[in-house]
């Protein structure tokens, strides 16, 4: 694959796939789909519409880039895997639904997710929220949202003021943690929404200006689309010391939480994190 800096020739691939991939997610969710889950206590559930969503990307995605990695949310990776993915340079990282419970509350609120990280760094993501027919893509400098609507260019807001900010937060669960920083912060604007790929997506869009998470349990799939289109519209991403995220890790998750903004709120919220936090991270 060429090193083109606009990355034309994966979004040529990514763009539909992901439409395609959406289209059969909503076909599952207006009919139903089955549930299982990954752990005893029933919180971490996945769907036949997960698993297939995973395999149409992770197979789709081979065979136009067989030379590449791939590491996906649906997918066993075994040791030998895990070593080859680790010496590979390009790593696409797959989130067949963000928002698996979202999806199961019918809210709308999830999103097929794809991100390509290069030397650990996330270059491109293409985000598509199915119930929307709402398509984001970034990389190389350019972002932009495709849906009914039309093709809009992507740009984060200026605002720099916090009192003036508005803070993505979890449309269902209210963080004690994320409270308290928040009235450190001195932020007084909310702005509800389910997957972690939508948070961020909403600040590209002007509609928030700043996302954190003080869990230490999201995974690299959970945030390298989402990264790179933010990155793309102007924003920030870094983790709640103010470290830049490394992708390609033996441990995909993000231990040191994620704080994404539009970039002049940026200094202002870490601040406020190591106010309330420290050098902790809570998961709450």
């Amino acid at each position: 694959m060429s090193a083109d800096p606009t990355y034309a020739a994966e979004m040529a691939v990514l763009c539909p796939l992901v439409q395609k991939v959406g289209a059969a997610v909503l076909a599952l969710y207006a009919r139903g789909v089955e549930v299982d889950y990954k752990d005893a206590a029933r919180s971490d559930p996945v769907t036949t519409a997960d698993k297939l969503a995973n395999q149409m990307l992770v197979e789709a995605i081979g065979r136009a880039f067989p030379d590449d990695a791939i590491v996906a949310e649906e997918s066993e990776e075994l040791g030998p895997a895990r070593a080859a993915r680790q010496s590979s340079r390009r790593v696409w990282c797959i989130d067949p639904i963000d928002g698996t419970r979202e999806f199961l509350a019918r809210s709308g609120h999830f999103m097929v997710m794809v991100g390509l990280a290069i030397e650990r760094r996330a270059v491109l993501g293409v985000l598509y929220q199915p119930t929307e027919q709402r398509l984001y893509c970034g990389g190389g400098g350019d972002a932009f949202v495709q849906d009914p609507r039309g093709r809009r260019a992507l740009r984060v807001g200026q605002q720099a003021q916090p009192q003036a900010a508005t803070l993505a937060m979890s449309r269902t669960h209210r963080s004690p943690t994320l409270l308290r920083i928040a009235a450190s912060l001195g932020v007084k604007k909310t702005l509800r929404a389910g997957s972690v790929g939508l948070k961020i997506a909403k600040i590209c869009e002007q509609e928030a200006d700043l996302y954190i998470s003080t869990s230490d349990q999201t995974h690299e799939w959970d945030v390298c689309g989402p990264e790179a289109i933010l990155h793309a519209a102007g924003g920030r991403v870094t983790d709640l010391q103010g470290r830049p995220l490394r992708y390609n890790d033996v441990d995909t998750h993000t231990r040191g939480g994620i704080c994404a903004s539009n970039g002049p709120l940026h200094a202002a919220s870490l601040a406020a994190v190591s106010d309330v936090l420290g050098k902790g991270v809570i998961d709450d």
